[in-house]
């Protein structure tokens, strides 16, 4: 398996372990890029502001037609980078892009609330009023994203091939478990 498609929740430290398994094993990291790329080719830059705008605070409502313009590159620029190989993607609904993809495995961070507003809080130096805004408004944005393109609940586990629950299992520890489910041999159905 060559291709980690990632989804994690605001405050899970699932970035972080994004970032460590890129490092770890020499793969590419894309996140926002694949969000750029994606606009840069639709000719629709405003469709990529609003999608990055967690908190709706720039109020751009792209047209039906360039936001599918948008989900189009989105979904062209995955597929790319999937067949290219060795790349960890994060987000963008990689998990349901890529589902059936053979060399793609797909992980998903979570952790409870208070778990999470405690790592936003101490990673951004926010307070908890602000803290608590952000991860709701991540929240509603990246289940919003995934059930109006394609229909799915983001938390849905089986779309995914490990979730790790980060108040139980230190995110050193979820490196480790993806890293072997990484190097699985086992042909996937």
């Amino acid at each position: 398996m060559n291709v980690l498609t990632l989804s994690r929740q605001l405050g899970s430290q699932g970035d972080w372990i994004a970032n460590t398994v890129a490092q770890s094993l020499g793969f590419s990291y894309m996140d926002h890029q694949i969000v750029n790329r994606a606009a840069r080719r639709a000719g629709v830059p405003e469709v990529a502001l609003a999608h990055i705008d967690e908190l709706g605070l720039l109020g751009l409502r792209p047209s039906p037609q360039d936001h599918r313009a948008y989900i189009s590159q989105v979904e062209s620029v995955l597929l790319e980078l999937a067949s290219q190989g060795n790349v960890v993607i994060v987000g963008c609904g990689a998990q349901v892009v890529l589902a059936n993809h053979p060399r793609t495995v797909h992980v998903q961070v979570v952790a409870p609330l208070d778990i999470r507003l405690g790592h936003l809080m101490k990673q951004e130096g926010i307070g908890e009023e602000a803290a608590m805004e952000r991860l709701l408004a991540s929240d509603r944005k990246r289940a919003n994203y995934l059930k109006t393109n394609y229909g799915i609940d983001w938390l849905n586990q089986e779309l995914y091939d490990l979730v790790i629950n980060t108040k139980r299992i230190a995110p050193e520890a979820a490196v480790s478990c993806i890293f072997q489910l990484l190097q699985g041999d086992a042909p996937r159905k």
